[in-house]
Formats: structure tokens, C-alpha cells, sequence
């Protein structure tokens, strides 16, 4: 192949991937203040592999070693929590004053004001919605109770829950790359 079809290959390529992250994001579309309540499961802290780099490397170990709570790793690299106006335009990342984490339950509560949304994560690649509802009822019964993101939603009226592949379920595509759930008061 010349490098005239493989630069022009290789550039969309570059392009394509930088679209491939899709995010989740809850809009308060209510007129009162709502406080959602945000958990994603742990991950293990070790695997065998990292146990055996701990044998023969504890300061490798160190900085290889996963942590728990995927939340906890956004937090601290100043990417979560992202507050957006209803328009997804004006967009910022919260203090922690504006949150609370709780990093034994993985676990983020806020409050968001009306017309006021939070990305809640990102999923790498493009995301095409839930998988067949045999393949789903499947997974749910594989998963543990506390295993399963979910997503509490407490209004002055009511409280909404929402968990796994519900939650997955209660977003919209809004975007190629953005999914919404839309809280509204009934």
C-alpha cells in the first residue's frame, strides 16, 4: 500500500475514535431540586497477576494496583462529577463540597437544581443500546444484589430507583455520543 491511501486511512481512523466515548447523564427536568444517589459496583482490588508483581516489586505494585471504586479514580483525576445546564452547553466539574462520596459503598450523592444535568459515566466505543431482553434477564440473574449500578432519585413527592440493566434501560439516545434520563415530576 502507498502512504497516500494509508495517511488519509489512518486519519479517519483518529477521527473515528474520538467519537467512540458515550455519555450518561441524568437532566432534572422537574421545577424542584432532586438528589440523586449514584453507585457502581467494586472491582477486585487484586488479581493474581498483580499478587505475583507484589512479590517482586511492592513500589511496582504500588502504582499498578486497580482501584475499588471506579468513582473514587474519577474523582481524583478531576473528572466526576460534570454539572451541565439543561442544554448540556455550559458544563463544569463540581467541588467536593457539592457532593458526597462514599468510597466504602462506591457511592456519590448531589443535589441538582432544576435544569440543571450530571454525567454520571462513559462507556468507551459506540454505545448501541441494551442487548436482547433473554441475554438480559440472564445477566440480572447472574449479578449479585449489590453487584449492579444503580441510580436513586429522591424528589420531594417521590423516590426512584433504578439498577442495572433498568437503569441501562431509562436512558434515550439523545446524541450519537450522549444519553439522557429525563427526571420529570408526574
Amino acid at each position: 500500500m502507498t502512504k497516500k491511501f494509508l495517511i488519509p486511512l489512518f486519519i479517519l481512523f483518529l477521527l473515528q475514535s474520538c467519537s467512540w466515548i458515550t455519555d450518561f447523564y441524568v437532566l432534572n427536568s422537574s421545577k424542584s431540586p432532586i438528589v440523586i444517589t449514584f453507585k457502581q459496583p467494586k472491582s477486585p482490588e487484586t488479581t493474581p497477576y498483580l499478587e505475583k508483581l507484589k512479590a517482586k516489586s511492592l513500589e511496582l505494585y504500588q502504582k499498578m494496583k486497580p482501584t475499588p471504586c471506579p468513582l473514587e479514580k474519577d474523582i481524583k483525576n478531576g473528572k466526576y462529577s460534570e454539572i451541565c445546564d439543561e442544554d448540556f452547553k455550559n458544563c463544569r466539574t463540581s467541588n467536593p463540597t457539592e457532593y458526597k462520596f462514599d468510597r466504602e459503598e462506591c457511592s456519590l450523592e448531589l443535589t441538582l437544581e432544576s435544569n440543571q444535568a450530571v454525567k454520571l459515566f462513559s462507556i468507551c466505543c459506540s454505545y448501541t443500546g441494551v442487548i436482547d431482553e433473554k441475554e438480559d434477564i440472564k445477566n440480572i440473574s447472574q449479578s449479585a444484589e449489590g453487584d449492579t449500578i444503580s441510580l436513586t432519585i429522591k424528589s420531594f413527592a417521590s423516590t426512584t430507583q433504578y439498577k442495572g440493566i433498568e437503569l441501562m434501560r431509562a436512558f434515550e439516545k439523545q446524541k450519537k455520543t450522549r444519553y439522557v434520563l429525563k427526571y420529570k415530576e408526574e
